[in-house]
């Protein structure tokens, strides 16, 4: 930019626009642009930042959906019970693997369809809250049962989710929490299938509040997702916004949208 000043008599008359034109024509130069300008501001060779206009947007990694294509159809494709309850925890509650690693049996209550699970995923009783699990994933997680029991019946594990590692070992670690197998059973990774859900939660509700109810997340969090949704909806403060929340159901469970799983 400097180098097509160079014709330019001196800096501190020339038009703001000309400043603006400049950097328009150097997409992502723009913070180097502002910094030179402030740079001769400060040894006072210019009284007016010609780029002082200009807003650069941080490059932040926003979360994005799966398409529904890749998405239907995924726990058709799984070998076992214990592989679909776990893909259903993940694509529908978004739990963390690390959360999954260490349920215990005694966090599941079928009766009322409760799953107590530790917030940070590290075993710390007093980091727990509870997910409502819906019919069909209390079905996957009967037929888990139904599938330990026959495989491991003498098992004195007290984690809720086996491998034939861990099974006949109560000492030992549970399911490896990495859990790269839904990557290589489905071509999609953990993390890829929880932001899909939170995301998808998040385009049919503005409301941060619920995002954070529903799947545990900070404020910063929910907001990210809500504002990726619906980047439109939060030009100003989106705290002044009075939006209702919305219950949605599970992403299997959604007519007409295309994406189950």
């Amino acid at each position: 930019m400097l180098e097509q000043w160079h014709e330019v008599p001196a800096l501190r008359g020339d038009h703001p626009a000309a400043g603006d034109r400049s950097l328009t024509r150097h997409a992502g130069s723009a913070h180097g642009g502002q910094v030179a300008v402030q740079s001769a501001q400060r040894e006072r060779r210019i009284f007016r930042d010609p780029a002082r206009a200009v807003r650069r947007v941080p490059n932040h990694s926003l979360p994005r959906l799966i398409p529904a294509n890749r998405v239907a159809g995924l726990l058709d494709t799984l070998p076992t019970a214990r592989h679909k309850f776990v893909l259903a925890l993940i694509a529908v509650r978004a739990l963390r693997p690390k959360q999954i690693s260490t349920l215990l049996l005694a966090d599941l209550d079928r009766s009322t369809g409760r799953l107590q699970v530790r917030s940070s995923g590290d075993g710390r009783s007093d980091a727990v809250r509870v997910v409502h699990l819906d019919e069909h994933t209390l079905l996957l997680a009967k037929n888990m049962l139904a599938e330990r029991h026959e495989r491991w019946p003498m098992s004195s594990n007290p984690h809720l989710v086996l491998s034939a590692v861990s099974a006949m070992h109560p000492d030992a670690s549970p399911v490896d929490y990495t859990m790269d197998w839904v990557a290589d059973l489905t071509g999609l990774n953990a993390t890829q299938l929880r932001r899909d859900r939170i995301l998808d939660e998040a385009v049919e509700t503005v409301d941060p509040v619920h995002l954070m109810r529903l799947f545990g997340l900070s404020p910063a969090t929910a907001m990210t997702y809500v504002r990726t949704a619906h980047p439109d909806r939060f030009i100003n403060d989106p705290r002044r916004h009075n939006v209702a929340s919305c219950w949605c159901t599970p992403l299997f469970a959604q007519a007409g949208t295309g994406r189950h799983i």
